[in-house]
C-alpha cells in the first residue's frame, strides 16, 4: 500500500506505517522535531483513506531530519533541487580539499563514485570507482522469501519474527549473528522479544553502534518495543562493552 499526495507519501513499515512529509524549514536547529501543525496535517491526510480515524494520541514515535539544499535563488524549499554538487580544491599543489553541497541518502553511492573518480588521479595506483555493480554487504541473495526459507531451515528453533527482521536488516550477514548457535539461549540475553545479545554484539562490532540510540533507533527501530527496564539493561551492557 502506498498513498501519494503532492509532497507526501505513506509507507508501510514494521507493524505500522511511516508518514513522510517535506516541509519548509526556516530556522536550522540541532533539535529538529515535527511541529504539532505538521502532525495534524499528516493525520488529516491519513484519515482521508481509512475508516479508523487517528489523532495525535495515536502517534507512538516521530522523527525529523534536516538536510542542506542548494539555493538556486528562486522558488521554495520544496521546489529546490535535491541533487548534489562538489568541488575539489588543490590550490598551490596542496592535498585536495573536497567540498560537497546538497545531496540525499538515496544518491550517496552515486556521489561517492563521482568524488572517487575525480580525486583518484591524486593517488598513484588508485583505481576509479567500482561499486556501481557491487553487492552491498549481506545483499548476495535472490529474494527475501528465499533467504527467510533458508534461515528457517538452518535455524528451525528461531521465531519467524526474528528471521524476517534479520532478512530485512542484515541479509546474508544474519549468518554472522547466528553462527554456532544451536538454540535460542545461545543468542544470550534477550533485551526485547526479538533483540538478543548476539545481535547487539554484531551491531557494536560491525556497524559502529556506540549508544543505545544508535542501536534502537538508527539501526533496528527496536526502540518502538523496548520498555524502560529493558532499555536500562541494554545501556548497562553497551557501557560494559
Amino acid at each position: 500500500m502506498r498513498l501519494f499526495t503532492d509532497s507526501d507519501r505513506l509507507l508501510p513499515t514494521f507493524e505500522g506505517a511511516l508518514r513522510r512529509q517535506r516541509s519548509e524549514v526556516r530556522i536550522l536547529s540541532s533539535q529538529a522535531r515535527i511541529s504539532p501543525e505538521e502532525t495534524d496535517y499528516l493525520l488529516s491526510i491519513v484519515n482521508q483513506y481509512f475508516r479508523w480515524q487517528l489523532s495525535a494520541t495515536d502517534v507512538v514515535w516521530s522523527y525529523s531530519g534536516v538536510r542542506p539544499l542548494m539555493d538556486d535563488e528562486g522558488g521554495t524549499a520544496q521546489s529546490a533541487s535535491r541533487d548534489y554538487s562538489f568541488e575539489v580544491d588543490d590550490q598551490d599543489g596542496q592535498p585536495p580539499l573536497i567540498s560537497v553541497f546538497g545531496g540525499k541518502i538515496t544518491t550517496y553511492r552515486k556521489l561517492a563514485e563521482a568524488v572517487t573518480d575525480q580525486v583518484s588521479h591524486y593517488f598513484p595506483g588508485a583505481s576509479r570507482s567500482w561499486t556501481r555493480t557491487a553487492v552491498l554487504p549481506g545483499g548476495d541473495f535472490d529474494t527475501q522469501e528465499q533467504l527467510a526459507t533458508e534461515l528457517a531451515a538452518d535455524f528451525p528453533w528461531l521465531e519467524d519474527a526474528v528471521i524476517h527482521r534479520f532478512v530485512r536488516s542484515y541479509g546474508t550477514r544474519s549468518y554472522l549473528i547466528l553462527e554456532g548457535c544451536q538454540n535460542r539461549d545461545d543468542l544470550g540475553h534477550w533485551f526485547t522479544d526479538t533483540l538478543s545479545r548476539r545481535e547487539v554484539d554484531y551491531l557494536m562490532t560491525h556497524e559502529w553502534a556506540i549508544t543505545p540510540e544508535d542501536l534502537l533507533w538508527r539501526r533496528t527501530k527496536q526502540g518502538l518495543y523496548i520498555n524502560d527496564e529493558q532499555q536500562q539493561a541494554l545501556s548497562q551492557y553497551m557501557r560494559q562493552g
